[in-house]
């Protein structure tokens, strides 16, 4: 696990995020100006139309982003696509409705910039008589909304400086005077390192401008583009942030995080702190936060002075004028001033714990408006409590526990290897505290993050679509894995149960013998669905009992037999055969102790497992 661990982080600090159906579709606009852009662009749109006709995130529905990337999409494709592109709209046109429906089912809010997007999009839409639904209502809304959000910025203009910047195609083509035009590039050519910001300066107030798109020409990736990047602090220091939670570091792990840490340290400002990308205008708390915990967990000496300037009285911006404060990030200011050795009872301390008392859901877990999953905060806060006031995260603990899959996963809206790390995380270090999590939860949650740990990862973090940062969620879950390695190297069950895997990929068939196998609460039981998986996870552990489907993916099941009866590490492992081929049962008869025909039931397997490892007066007690 380590070896991958190493060359995650060499391969970290590009600051590597999904694509964003938005960006592109603002990549598209550009044309004539670059068509290379354009038409790779519009390639990328075409391909990702979803089924029901929008563009957003696949795997699940998030209104707001649905609402932005569906609308963006239209726009662009009306005013470049070609003709076999009309289907497509009015496709997507179908769906408008649902997303202005349904902001009420996203519980972490908004995107970013929503407010100030979408009263642009709409009007653009109605002019352009792509919609065919009444949406003044909506418009009116938010267009009050960002008059009284502008309202509020410095000499009523948006530059580099204010978050507004990042959304600043907002002014649209009739408000162009918002624009502090010669303080609005970064250095490399972006307009606050988001590609359609860029791309709208390069259209409407430079057009052409060689440093705008000299920036999309690097960032672009397979015809689309990211909504913010690169993002080389966030994934540098996000990724190291997981890392210092480790129990130990050996000398190779130290070795590959160092250029990471020197990325941080030269970009570390002891007045300002950091931002999310290296040379940004705009820094914030929350990167600013996290940095210092890193730097000051791995030996640097960065000042807490750039954190604790987002004080105010009764929480941390995260960005100064913010309207909505983020959970996240009054977690992760928990996390540096434990790093600067605060004590429990200092008072930035306490305001941070009572905004965290104060702002639970049910009492018991959080939202963040950067997260789309409640399961991010809520396992940060976990680890972040731990060492201040253990009893305000433990509704939180029994949440996750409760909260937990059949199959050992969590996601709130799919299962998912992100939230699954993010839990077990959290409890690895609470139980590591002394305290009691179930071994059942902890060992179903491994066995499901063992066998999906590869991307591509659902997006979960919210920008002004959902995104994923890449690598940051790749080293999630492997240093998940490795703290657990580490921590409890005895695996995290119950002293007297036996581990038994279950190599099957039909999840009927293997829940029927997971569930038969933990009935007397006798077996700790692992799911492995493919036969690769199964024999890496054979190299690390020695189960008392597998019951073993022969066809497999990857690898077969008579493969997998005969590395069992091959390693005399496996003398004492009982194999059970399951197949539904007679012939091959048959033919495997001498390598495994049974073999059951498909469908083997729920008391065969119980029944069976149970005579194998234990003798049968534990079960018969009194008998002769």
């Amino acid at each position: 696990m380590s070896d991958r661990l190493i060359a995650l982080l060499r391969e970290s600090g590009a600051g590597v995020m999904s694509n964003s159906a938005y960006d592109a579709a603002w990549l598209v606009r550009l044309g004539d100006i670059a068509p290379d852009l354009s038409e790779a662009a519009l390639d990328w749109l075409r391909a990702n139309q979803l089924e029901d006709g929008s563009w957003g995130t696949p795997e699940f529905d998030y209104h707001h982003e649905r609402l932005v990337c569906t609308l963006a999409a239209m726009i662009a494709l009306h005013r470049h696509g070609h003709n076999g592109d009309s289907e497509r709209i009015r496709r997507a046109a179908d769906t408008l409705e649902m997303w202005l429906g349904g902001f009420w089912f996203d519980p972490a809010g908004e995107t970013i910039g929503f407010e100030l997007l979408i009263p642009t999009l709409l009007s653009e839409a109605q002019d352009l008589g792509l919609l065919d639904i009444d949406v003044t209502e909506v418009m009116m809304t938010y267009a009050a909304e960002r008059t009284r959000k502008l309202s509020r910025l410095p000499e009523r203009t948006i530059n580099r400086y204010v978050t507004a910047a990042f959304s600043s195609e907002l002014v649209g083509e009739d408000a162009l005077d918002l624009l502090d035009v010669d303080h609005l590039q970064e250095a490399n050519g972006s307009v606050a390192y988001s590609p359609a910001a860029t791309a709208f300066f390069a259209i409407h107030i430079r057009p052409g401008d060689e440093r705008a798109l000299d920036y999309l020409r690097q960032v672009t990736r397979n015809g689309g583009a990211p909504n913010n990047t690169p993002i080389d602090i966030f994934e540098a220091s996000w990724t190291l942030w997981n890392l210092s939670l480790l129990p130990s570091l050996d000398d190779e792990l130290c070795a590959a995080a160092q250029p990471l840490l020197d990325l941080l340290e030269a970009h570390w400002d002891d007045r300002r702190g950091v931002g999310a990308c290296s040379g940004f205008s705009l820094v914030d708390c929350d990167d600013t936060s996290v940095v210092f915990e890193v730097l000051t967990r791995f030996q640097r000496e960065p000042s807490l002075e750039a954190v604790l300037q987002y004080e105010v009285d009764t929480h941390f911006l995260c960005f100064p004028m913010e309207s909505n404060p983020s959970i996240s990030t009054n977690i992760h200011v928990l996390g540096a001033l434990h790093a600067a050795d605060y004590p429990a009872d200092a008072p930035s301390v306490r305001k941070v714990i009572t905004f965290l008392r104060a702002n639970r859901v049910s009492d018991a877990f959080w939202f963040d408006k950067w997260h789309a999953s409640p399961y991010y905060p809520t396992g940060h806060a976990i680890i972040s409590l731990l060492p201040y006031e253990p009893d305000l995260a433990v509704p939180a603990v029994d949440w996750l526990v409760e909260t937990q899959n059949p199959d050992g996963s969590w996601g709130f809206y799919i299962p998912t290897a992100e939230e699954t790390a993010t839990c077990l995380q959290a409890l690895l270090l609470w139980q590591r505290a002394g305290h009691d999590v179930p071994a059942e939860v902890v060992t179903r949650g491994l066995a499901w993050l063992r066998d999906h740990t590869d991307p591509p990862y659902p997006m979960l973090w919210i920008g002004k679509s959902l995104y994923t940062p890449e690598k940051v969620v790749e080293n999630l879950v492997h240093s998940t894995l490795l703290l657990a390695e580490q921590a409890f190297p005895e695996r995290l069950t119950m002293s007297d149960k036996f581990l038994a895997f279950v190599i099957e990929d039909d999840p009927d068939a293997a829940n029927i013998a997971r569930f038969a196998l933990e009935a007397d609460d006798l077996f700790a039981v692992e799911i492995i669905n493919r036969g690769d998986k199964a024999l890496e996870r054979l190299k690390d552990e020695v189960p008392r009992v597998v019951i073993l489907d022969l066809h497999l993916p990857k690898v077969e099941g008579v493969e997998i037999l005969n590395y069992i009866r091959g390693d005399a590490r496996f003398e004492n492992t009982k194999v059970i055969v399951v197949t539904a081929d007679p012939q091959r049962a048959v033919d495997t008869a001498q390598g495994a102790e049974l073999i059951l025909l498909k469908p083997a039931t729920f008391s065969q397997i119980k029944r069976l497992a149970e005579r194998l490892v234990v003798p049968s007066e534990r079960y018969y007690k009194g008998s002769t």
